[in-house]
């Protein structure tokens, strides 16, 4: 029976998930090339990624509630629809690597500066490798924890920074160049292609009412909350924004909230680590079912297992060569991203078999 996950899970997916993915590295990283207009690259990839949510949901109404396995091979047939899962298993794998080695440095930064950031977060891949057994559902049932998680640490970390903020920083508007802008796009798009995730629910949750204004409002939330969130950052770091990497522990810090109560931005800094454990997991699951899908293996288990330890020792064969790699990444495995994420998607509007009738 084909596992299904509630619109409301799939709501707080946008909101919870994909938010705590990009507020560690990205904003600094944008910030080196956009300057001041970085807000308007992140932007670009949000509306990018936007045209894509909405061509699947679309996708969603023109086939009944197909998933886009059956899509792909009621069309052109098993194999092909094999191919384009392993594309899109390798496609998911990469999309996590850089989020994960993040967070391992985060960790390591903020919470356990004398031990090894990598053998504490080998237990993180115990965690994923159960979390992608458990497949789409799991997903649904974190979500509704997580989001209660992101709101909390969100708020917080944002109510520390506005009073030092000076948005006068972000001034002028059109002080970059167009290309400058383009190119702080382009280099940070690694971590979006979000609505890749809605491509692989498909078929796996039933359309509600206003299902898809509730879906469309949900990214829109994620968007704007992120984009905010830099320019507060912005506003408080100004030129210093491209130094500010690991985001949250760097929000906030000259409050005076701070002197007088203490390092309450720590419990909010716990909440985003939790909620960040489950959305670094999230590309590793979908990777997991995309393998799955193409070969038969016999037990869920064994491809889960394969999956992360697979992560695990590039994770530690790459530690000291992590800048090659984010390079490497950034300047040619972006243009497989951004092939899989925003251009094969549309290629299914050639189809024309499994419609469903209006």
């Amino acid at each position: 029976m084909t596992e299904k996950i509630n619109v409301r899970q799939i709501c707080f997916t946008f909101t919870a998930f994909t938010t705590v993915v990009k507020l560690l590295v990205m904003p600094a990283v944008t910030a080196g090339f956009a300057k001041e207009s970085f807000w308007i690259s992140a932007a670009l990839n949000f509306l990018a990624d936007g045209m894509v949510l909405l061509f699947v949901l679309h996708l969603n109404d023109k086939y009944g509630g197909k998933s886009l396995y059956e899509i792909i091979s009621v069309n052109v047939g098993d194999k092909t629809a094999k191919t384009v899962y392993l594309f899109y298993g390798i496609f998911f794998f990469v999309k996590a690597y850089v989020p994960l080695i993040e967070q391992k440095n985060y960790i390591e930064t903020s919470l356990y500066q004398t031990v090894s950031g990598l053998s504490i977060f080998i237990l993180f891949f115990v965690f994923s490798s159960f979390f992608s057994y458990k497949s789409i559902r799991a997903i649904g049932r974190c979500a509704d924890i997580s989001i209660w998680l992101t709101i909390f640490a969100y708020v917080i970390l944002i109510s520390l920074a506005v009073p030092s903020a000076k948005f006068s920083e972000l001034l002028p508007v059109i002080g970059v160049k167009p290309s400058e802008i383009g190119v702080g796009a382009l280099k940070s798009a690694m971590w979006y292609a979000d609505s890749s995730y809605l491509l692989f629910m498909l078929g796996h949750f039933k359309k509600e009412k206003h299902y898809k204004k509730k879906i469309i409002l949900s990214f829109v939330a994620a968007a704007i909350a992120v984009i905010f969130f830099i320019m507060v950052l912005y506003a408080e770091f100004g030129p210093l924004t491209v130094r500010q990497f690991f985001a949250p522990i760097r929000m906030g810090k000259y409050s005076v909230a701070l002197a007088n109560i203490g390092r309450i931005d720590y419990i909010a800094n716990f909440a985003y680590i939790i909620s960040s454990v489950y959305a670094t997991a999230i590309p590793l699951l979908f990777s997991t079912y995309c393998i799955l899908k193409v070969f038969p293996i016999k037990h869920r288990i064994f491809a889960a297992i394969g999956v992360n330890a697979l992560m695990a020792i590039i994770m530690i064969t790459t530690e000291n060569v992590y800048f090659y790699t984010f390079g490497f990444i950034q300047n040619y495995l972006i243009w497989f991203i951004l092939f899989m994420a925003y251009v094969l998607p549309f290629l299914t509007v050639f189809f024309n078999k499994g419609r469903v009738s209006k």
